[in-house]
């Protein structure tokens, strides 16, 4: 069950990731850093994501000088599949079934962002950040299908 402490948990990698990890770090235009990084789920698990960034052309933002930041990045299928299985399995459960569905396979999570940033104060004029999950989910005795997730935000 979701609790504010792991809400609060998933709320601070995020901002992590978009903006704290920056502060005080020194890139040159074309650079690109490459990392993998524990990413914190709703639940509170964290599940590892092999992340690239890369710090694109300068953008003219009006009164100040923005960069464009690019990330990329990938998760093991085999980390979320025992996640998705229990909570497929509680909605189940709480619409009156038997909790018996489960994921076979999951390909796992990618996703992209895009932020126009000004490094200088790390405010971020543009975001549009993707995510997709594919899985295959069954139940016992029937066959699977696949299931593919996607969000997009642009906040």
């Amino acid at each position: 069950m979701l609790n504010s402490e792991m809400l609060t948990a998933r709320e601070t990698t995020e901002w992590n990731g978009r903006i704290g990890d920056f502060i005080g770090a020194t890139v040159a235009l074309g650079e690109t850093w490459s990392a993998e990084a524990p990413f914190q789920l709703p639940s509170g698990k964290e599940i590892p994501f092999h992340t690239k960034i890369s710090f694109n052309q300068p953008i003219d933002c009006g009164s100040c000088h923005c960069m464009e930041v690019l990330t990329t990045y990938t998760s093991e299928g085999s980390a979320l599949a025992d996640l998705v299985s229990e909570t497929l399995s509680n909605i189940d459960k709480s619409a009156g079934g038997s909790g018996s569905a489960a994921v076979e396979f999951t390909e796992g999570i990618e996703g992209s962002s895009r932020r126009v940033i000004d490094p200088s104060t790390m405010r971020i004029y543009s975001e549009r950040i993707e995510r997709t999950m594919t899985m295959l989910v069954g139940q016992p005795g029937q066959e699977s299908i696949p299931m593919r997730m996607l969000m997009i935000s642009n906040p």
